[in-house]
């Protein structure tokens, strides 16, 4: 009987010293990757990006506006996650390893964007959901997208602030449809409006819009709501012509500078526009650069960038072009904006903290009619048309890397000053931006602007003048 008591308590000890020695970095099989988790984005250790995985397979990608999470699945540490992007609408699967898993810890490994190490933090993503309306008179065809936004509509006289996005592959899918848009939780503002607007799109157009206002989660309005969409009939106002043009793409954006109008436009991700990218980066023409190109196509109306909005875009239908050598005819006159780097130093009447140094925007014009450069924070890129000193900027697209601060603040002004800017002049060495008349932004040529640094640097107005 004593000799039964000693193997007992023998045995007692080694259990409780093998749960008590877990070694570190080992997952504990009861804790569950369901919840938030976060990781500092790279470069930026004060912003977080992170996933959330729901209980039904569902899960969203927070802070990441380039992908749209799929779904999930776990067997034993091997975890698969599915994804797709908005130029490649057709899931890939990634393949992770959990090499730990504990309480507070999420470490992947594998292939795949979403590999390395995260916290938890469960206060980190919410939520919204609920179901979208449409009539139509069958099923959704095999390439039918839902394509969902999370909107901040607080400022009414300026362009709303896209907080989070959602794709949704709908083949096959009839009325009603479910949704659901993973968001920033930490990123909402009690005091500011929200609302969720959705388009659907298939036969490379916009098929189906919401056109009304569907307010969520501030001002008593919940994280639950239904919507409906209107069929759209996009127009197309050069069906199937010959075009010339200069191309140009960057950071997953083209555009297209019309020879005959000097008009610039995006370009549609569908048709042959995948044909085009393709000889286009063949020719290491240099990130950004303006190529001559031969089309046939269209121009037609698609989701525009800025929530519930359109955009008349290109429609390749057909690659037949793309030469380096070969320019458009005639482009906008130069009236001093072209070939100089022009360097933000002023934005009046915005409440921007005066030490702020506003140089890190600025804006290049090419004889080809793009202006490009950086909002401060992302990369933008557009086109200008000029009559005599009128000026037409945009579309202006950007890059979508999220910005810390002050930085968010400098491109939130930058990038809505482009919608209602209507002409320039040029003063002393200064490019005035102007809306009605009055400077909206102010830019100086980078050389100028540092030789002016350069004189004030260490000098003080201390003393008899």
């Amino acid at each position: 009987m004593k000799y039964w008591y000693i193997l007992i308590i023998a045995a007692l000890a080694i259990s409780g010293c093998d749960a008590n020695n877990e070694a570190p970095g080992e997952s504990n099989t009861s804790v569950s990757i369901e919840g938030s988790w976060k990781r500092a984005i790279p470069g930026m250790p004060s912003e977080y990006e992170g996933v959330t995985f729901s209980p039904d397979g569902n899960y969203g990608f927070i802070n990441i506006a380039s992908m749209s999470a799929v779904g999930w699945e776990l067997t034993g540490q091997q975890l698969k996650l599915s994804s797709i992007t908005e130029r490649y609408p057709q899931p890939e699967t990634s393949s992770h390893t959990i090499e730990t898993l504990t309480d507070t810890e999420l470490v992947l490994s594998g292939d795949g964007y979403s590999s390395g190490n995260y916290t938890r933090d469960d206060d980190f993503a919410g939520m919204v959901s609920g179901k979208l309306s449409f009539k139509a008179d069958k099923d959704l065809p095999a390439d039918a997208v839902l394509i969902l936004q999370l909107n901040d509509v607080s400022l009414a006289d300026a362009p709303s602030d896209m907080v989070a996005t959602q794709m949704i592959l709908v083949p096959g899918n009839s009325s009603p449809i479910a949704w659901r848009i993973y968001y920033p939780a930490v990123g909402i503002d009690t005091r500011n409006s929200y609302s969720v607007s959705a388009t659907i799109v298939f036969d490379n157009q916009v098929q189906f819009r919401t056109t009304s206002h569907y307010p969520v989660l501030t001002a008593d309005h919940g994280n639950t709501l239904d919507i409906e969409a209107d069929a759209m009939v996009a127009s197309a106002q050069a069906g199937g012509e010959t075009l010339q043009g200069m191309y140009n793409y960057m950071a997953d954006v083209a555009l297209f500078m019309n020879c005959t109008d000097g008009k610039t436009y995006s370009v549609a991700m569908a048709g042959d526009s995948i044909s085009l990218e393709r000889a286009y980066l063949e020719l290491s023409a240099g990130d950004n650069a303006k190529v001559w190109i031969e089309v046939t196509g269209s121009l037609v109306e698609q989701a525009g960038m800025e929530g519930n909005t359109t955009e008349t875009a290109l429609l390749v239908e057909k690659m037949m072009n793309i030469d380096t050598q070969k320019s458009c005819a005639s482009g906008p006159s130069d009236f001093g904006l072209v070939g100089k780097k022009w360097q933000l130093f002023a934005a009046p009447g915005n409440d921007l903290p005066v030490e702020m140094d506003l140089s890190q925007a600025h804006l290049e014009f090419t004889a080809e009619g793009t202006a490009s450069g950086s909002n401060g924070c992302n990369r933008v890129n557009g086109g200008y048309t000029l009559n005599d000193y009128e000026i037409m900027i945009g579309p202006m697209m950007s890059t979508r890397k999220a910005c810390p601060g002050d930085q968010a603040a400098l491109e939130k002004v930058f990038m809505a000053a482009f919608d209602d800017i209507d002409s320039y002049e040029i003063k002393g060495g200064v490019l005035n931006l102007m809306i009605a008349g009055e400077p909206t932004l102010q830019f100086k040529v980078a050389d100028i602007l540092a030789e002016t640094s350069d004189k004030t640097a260490g000098a003080s107005i201390v003393g008899k003048w």
